[in-house]
């Protein structure tokens, strides 16, 4: 289905009016150029796309009780500085 409609500006942005039949679902839309066609494609707030939709989808999520482990791998014990025997057979 395809309607024709008027684009308006404002604030140096072009509008363009949605018919109800043609409405999208939800409040956001990715949109993009097509072989000279402007393509707009409903998104899906659970979708992450970007670093910044990453953190806002984090920021919903619950914070998760993990078991702490206890590693047993100790520093080594310090050694002193090395010693080299003198070697006779000088190269």
């Amino acid at each position: 289905m395809s309607q024709r409609v008027k684009i308006s500006r404002e604030r140096g942005s072009q509008i363009v009016r949605i018919p109800n039949e043609l409405e999208l679902p939800g409040d956001e839309v990715d949109i993009s150029l097509v072989d000279g066609r402007l393509l707009l494609t409903p998104v899906d707030p659970k979708t992450v796309t970007t670093v910044r939709d990453l953190v806002a989808y984090l920021r919903t999520m619950e914070p998760v009780d993990l078991p702490h482990f206890e590693i047993d791998d100790p520093f080594p014990e310090p050694v002193g500085p090395l010693a080299f025997e003198a070697d006779d057979g000088r190269r």
